[in-house]
């Protein structure tokens, strides 16, 4: 089925947390993906030319909210008679689907995979296209999740009618290891103006996940005991956050916070002398934008990738180690004019290369180029 350019073109986002921000849940995680998708959405459902749906996880209490439609897929039933269940499960299907015949379907997170597998082939069988956005430097690098297994991993990519990476790195990876094109499309920044403060803290911003070695942050603490160290860490991992918890508590210059609201947090980039990245692993942080946004210089103790953070003047990269961190810190904290400059170059660099408008025009182009359009009759 092709698009006819008098009606909007179907685009269904099949990721389910960004329901939380649509909903505006108080409390919830939220990591740089579900931003970056919410924002996508929102934007896509200002434009009459789009008609936009969301996947959610549970029956929604209403059916539509900031003109995005939410659609809840419900399970498969097993309990009657075979054909009874497989006739109520495709009508099922059919009607999820349905949400992007003639139109896109746009997955995104490693974990999307499993829902791509699911429901690539009934959005492909209502003449659907399906978009993939790579989130993650580990959908392509098996072995930063200590795995070689790619088949499960990458059938996602493979199957997808077009990828989207968020860095020229990501796109070599995916032509070099696995011959698959990709679109490069950056992500947006999506946070709050910048406010100009005293700053008088090092941050570091991160889900408990043991990926993002958080542990680090005492280290370093204790490496500079005259610094004051601000964790935003929401307790993914509650027993890991347990033991980050009670080692922080020895420390006099480490403020553990477990939850800001999306539109609080950009104060916290802003006040930073310095912002730190312990992630073994990143797709393309938000928080690169919010610390560029806040005129914060960002060391990154692994993520770099093709060495951005110096190719753009904006921070360090640190190959993996502590020790070549501390140096940078030490030597950004002790020149306050050198820091200055790099924090100035952050925020010309997020305003170019990130403007949530420009990257939205990026993806109408590229929904455009993906929905065949029906000649006009």
């Amino acid at each position: 089925m092709a698009s006819n350019p008098s009606t909007p073109i179907p685009v269904l986002f099949c990721y389910p947390k960004i329901a939380h921000l649509l909903l505006e849940d108080e409390k919830w995680n939220v990591g740089g993906a579900p931003c970056q998708m919410y924002a996508l959405a929102e934007a896509l459902a200002r434009d009459s030319q789009f008609a936009v749906s969301a996947l959610v996880d549970e029956p929604p209490l209403v059916e539509r909210i900031q003109n995005i439609q939410l659609v809840y897929k419900k399970p498969p039933v097993k309990r009657f008679l075979p054909f009874v269940g497989r006739f109520v499960n495709r009508s099922r299907e059919k009607g999820f689907a349905a949400h992007a015949s003639g139109g896109v379907a746009l997955f995104s997170v490693s974990t999307g995979k499993q829902i791509l597998a699911q429901y690539g082939p009934m959005i492909h069988r209502v003449g659907g296209k399906v978009l993939y956005r790579i989130a993650s430097d580990i959908d392509l690098l098996p072995e930063l999740r200590y795995s070689h297994e790619n088949n499960a991993w990458t059938r996602g990519l493979q199957e997808a009618d077009c990828i989207i990476a968020q860095t020229e790195f990501q796109r070599r990876i995916a032509q070099e290891r696995y011959g698959l094109e990709s679109t490069v499309i950056p992500s947006a920044f999506v946070g709050t103006t910048y406010t100009s403060v005293k700053k008088d803290s090092i941050l570091w911003v991160g889900q408990c996940y043991s990926y993002r070695r958080p542990w680090l942050v005492a280290q370093l603490a204790r490496e500079f005991p005259d610094e004051n160290f601000v964790m935003i860490m929401p307790k993914n991992d509650e027993a890991l956050a347990r033991v980050i918890e009670q080692e922080m508590e020895l420390l006099d210059n480490v403020q553990l916070i477990d939850y800001v609201p999306v539109d609080k947090i950009q104060q916290y980039f802003d006040r930073a002398k310095l912002f730190i990245n312990t992630s073994v692993f990143e797709g393309f942080p938000n928080t690169l934008l919010q610390s560029g946004a806040g005129h914060t210089p960002y060391i990154s103790l692994s993520w770099n990738p093709d060495g951005l953070l110096e190719s753009q003047g904006i921070g360090y990269g640190c190959q993996g180690s502590l020790d070549t961190m501390k140096t940078h810190m030490h030597d950004l904290l002790s020149n306050p004019v050198l820091s200055e400059a790099i924090g100035t170059r952050g925020s010309e660099y997020v305003r170019e290369h990130h403007n949530l408008d420009k990257v939205v025009e990026m993806y109408k182009a590229l929904i455009r180029r993906s929905v065949p359009i029906k000649p006009m009759e």
